[in-house]
């Protein structure tokens, strides 16, 4: 399962990024990951408030 998700995040990200010119290097990575966190906190935030 996470094998799949995995795959499916790296085919959308890709497409995203050669569709806008975006390079995907370690620091987009980083900041993607980060993007990624900050909408799982806050989900978990609306369901615990």
């Amino acid at each position: 399962m996470l094998q799949d998700l995995t795959e499916a995040f790296e085919k959308a990200s890709s497409l995203y990024a050669n569709a806008n010119g975006i390079a995907r290097d370690p620091d987009w990575f980083l900041l993607k990951l980060a993007e990624e966190s900050g909408e799982v906190l806050q989900v978990a935030n609306r369901l615990t408030a």
